[in-house]
């Protein structure tokens, strides 16, 4: 009995020690932190609604963004005072292909720009894309009209992966307004998918 007795007394005093210990690492988490201000692009650590909707037959239904999916930061605000300041931000699906960029509405819902929501992307892992490709040195002045630029044709590879193509006359339309906006929201000549 006295055996049992002993042994009760050590199981209790290694549940108590046990306990203690898991008090100690839960108090000594880490904190969430706020991403860096001048992050662009974040990748997502659980699925989440950014706010976004996408026209279908019926209206619009509501993007359901899953884990690891690739974000661009649209806005980042600050709240509340120091040292108790945190931020929120709202996000686009990025430079997506013409077709479907004009499909999706967004409500610039604002989330909790943290590291428990968000792994801050320091370059992507194709850094060509989302930059206007373009053969040669770019647009060349012509000598006909002051300030009136000649274009040569070019391409943009979007974030889901379609190359956007806009002939020289495109371009031409497009005029030099890209130099001030984004392209893909421009109608391309093709816009083929490349994965």
């Amino acid at each position: 009995m006295k055996k049992l007795h002993k042994w009760g007394v050590a199981f209790a005093l290694a549940l108590f020690a046990l306990g203690g210990s898991v008090t100690a690492q839960a108090a000594t988490k880490t904190k969430a932190k706020d991403l860096p201000l001048y992050t662009t692009y974040v990748r997502t650590k659980h699925a989440m609604d950014i706010g976004a909707k996408e026209k279908t037959k019926t209206g619009y239904k509501a993007i359901h963004v899953k884990k690891n999916k690739l974000l661009r930061v649209d806005g980042i605000v600050f709240y509340g005072k120091y040292p108790n300041a945190y931020t929120k931000a709202n996000f686009t699906l990025g430079p997506i292909r013409y077709a479907r960029y004009h499909q999706i509405k967004y409500s610039n819902k604002m989330i909790r720009f943290n590291t428990t929501n968000f792994t801050y992307v320091k370059t992507l892992r194709a850094p060509i894309r989302t930059q206007l490709l373009r053969q040669g040195k770019g647009f060349v002045m012509s000598k006909t009209q002051i300030n009136q630029p000649t274009y040569s044709s070019a391409f943009y590879i979007t974030l889901d992966n379609y190359i956007q193509t806009y002939t020289k006359a495109r371009m031409t339309k497009i005029n030099d307004n890209w130099l001030t906006r984004n392209v893909y929201n421009d109608l391309p000549s093709k816009s083929p998918r490349i994965a």
